[in-house]
């Protein structure tokens, strides 16, 4: 709906549950990765989906709109996207019109991402091999 009201359906491509591999391809190929974790008096306190760190493993930037919490303090602690936590259909169409200018000038949409490997697998193992050596279990 909101797509439709801001006149931007050119720019977004919204799908249907598609298989892992596929999502990582298209994730990997986005300008920017949509997290709808809720923002309304409903939404579920400490939802973190996955897919966050999948965006986090190929730098696509994300655009999360949720409410304050993990998900908000992660996506600003590492410098990965934009968060919305009201309805205010004037903030999502400021941060696409800057994504929109981003990949206009640079050909992708750009930013730091700055510690994100840090969930990379092979970091994560190296971690959890460490803290078992370290604690003899």
């Amino acid at each position: 709906k909101i797509v439709n009201e801001l006149g931007i359906e050119d720019l977004v491509d919204l799908r249907d549950r598609v298989p892992y591999r596929e999502a990582i391809e298209l994730a990997s190929s986005a300008d920017i990765g949509l997290v709808l974790a809720g923002i309304g008096p409903k939404t579920r306190s400490g939802w973190l989906p996955s897919k966050v760190f999948e965006y986090f493993g190929v730098r696509t930037p994300i655009l999360a709109l949720a409410l304050p919490g993990e998900l908000t303090e992660l996506v600003d602690q590492y410098e990965a996207g934009w968060t919305i936590s009201e309805d205010n259909p004037s903030t999502l169409l400021e941060i696409l019109k800057q994504a929109y200018h981003s990949k206009k000038a640079h050909g992708r949409t750009t930013l730091p991402c700055s510690g994100v490997e840090a969930f990379e697998a092979s970091r994560l193992f190296q971690r959890l091999v460490e803290y078992v050596t370290n604690n003899k279990i």
